[in-house]
């Protein structure tokens, strides 16, 4: 009776309970420098991964182990859409898509058997099957919690984990060829350090605050541990764990978190910028600190806050440090936002901006002068030396700019 009072108790307090603060940002990425004409060209080859702390059994990280990442990730859910940028992508070499938020965010989108989400299953299958044809692979994104709510039990039985592990088996049986799933918590319907828990496991091991038992370290393991037991040991797919964060608690949180989870092969995915897509923000924490595994940094080619390509954002030399950072952190690729819903970078200035992303997985030594030359000669139909070429050269570049 006591425990159901407590559990009643502190049910009604929910809405005046908040998530209590965690760690700041680490300390090991407080560097902000922009790069200058004086940078000299790189090679992944040229950067040494962040020390391991896994002790003597530790992980050595070996770039040439892995698929290089030429990504893109598709936002728009308009069919003709989808098949454009898809046709385009093939013509830039991407060997890897994302398709995300209007086609879909999370598994429960898969789920039941409502024209729309038959129409959404269609749409995907189709994309994928465009994709595969170019010789792509293709992922659907999902967040976590979705499906769930407030009060959500952590206990090693508890009946949420066989929930989630059967909403991907429905899920992903929709999409029977995709390749893999890009797990995230940010902006999920219910993210983790949204949700408390009030069973009697919690309420026996925890301490008093129910949004903070377990740890929101933990709870990112266990989910990270639980759905990636579906999506990889059952069912031969890939995993991939994106960091978006709000708050910088959260940094911390994906980074120990993620840095636990125990026998589950996954890359992380960090935006170049901590947070959301302002240039001037350091670069993410996370990046080659989550544990034994690779990264692959995402960027936003179509400035979703910088004029949406409609206002130019033309800027090689700032993807190139984004991606030296990521090379630096265990990178292994890119991967890149095109659009904003129906905004696209592809045939306006800012697809200087995707060229640059090609040119720089493939060769990170590749001269920006080289780029743009090229970028405006196929743009502009103006070559090197041709009357007008320089002046064009030298109008869209802003304060990010290297040789």
């Amino acid at each position: 009776m006591q425990r159901s009072l407590v559990r009643l108790f502190l049910l009604a307090a929910l809405g005046f309970l908040g998530c209590s603060a965690g760690g700041g940002p680490p300390g090991h990425d407080a560097d902000v420098s922009r790069p200058g004409n004086d940078l000299p060209a790189v090679t992944p080859d040229d950067f040494a991964p962040p020390p391991s702390d896994l002790g003597p059994e530790a992980w050595v990280f070996d770039r040439d182990a892995y698929e290089t990442v030429h990504g893109w990730v598709l936002l728009d859910p308009d069919p003709e859409a989808v098949s454009r940028t898809l046709q385009a992508a093939a013509s830039y070499g991407v060997n890897h898509v994302q398709l995300s938020h209007g086609l879909i965010m999370n598994i429960e989108d898969l789920l039941g058997d409502s024209p729309e989400v038959q129409a959404r299953a269609e749409v995907l299958n189709e994309a994928i099957a465009q994709a595969h044809a170019y010789g792509m692979k293709a992922f659907i994104w999902a967040h976590e919690f979705s499906g769930t709510g407030l009060d959500v039990c952590y206990a090693p039985d508890s009946p949420v984990w066989e929930a989630r592990a059967q909403a991907y088996r429905e899920g992903l049986a929709r999409l029977p060829d995709v390749d893999g799933v890009v797990l995230m918590f940010g902006s999920a319907p219910m993210p983790p350090w949204a949700t408390a828990c009030l069973c009697e496991w919690c309420l026996a091991t925890g301490d008093e605050n129910p949004f903070d038992t377990p740890s929101q370290a933990e709870r990112i393991r266990l989910i990270t541990e639980h759905v990636g037991q579906v999506v990889v040991h059952d069912l031969g797919k890939a995993l991939f764990v994106r960091t978006f964060v709000h708050e910088p608690a959260e940094i911390a949180w994906h980074s120990d978190g993620l840095a636990s989870v125990q026998g589950l092969p996954f890359t992380g995915m960090h935006k170049g910028p901590v947070q959301d897509w302002q240039p001037y923000n350091p670069h993410h924490p996370c990046t080659g600190h989550i544990g034994p595994h690779p990264s692959i940094v995402e960027e936003d080619v179509a400035g979703e806050y910088w004029g949406l390509s409609v206002l130019p954002f033309c800027a090689p030399g700032y993807y190139r440090w984004r991606l030296d950072h990521g090379w630096a952190n265990r990178g292994i690729g890119a991967v890149i936002r095109v659009q904003v819903g129906s905004f696209q970078a592809l045939g306006t200035p800012n697809e200087v901006n995707v060229l640059a992303v090609r040119r720089l997985v493939e060769d990170p030594r590749a001269s920006l002068d080289a780029i743009w030359d090229e970028f405006i000669e196929s743009f502009y139909g103006l070559r090197p030396g041709d009357p007008g070429q320089a002046e064009v050269r030298a109008l869209p570049r802003p304060p990010f700019r290297s040789a």
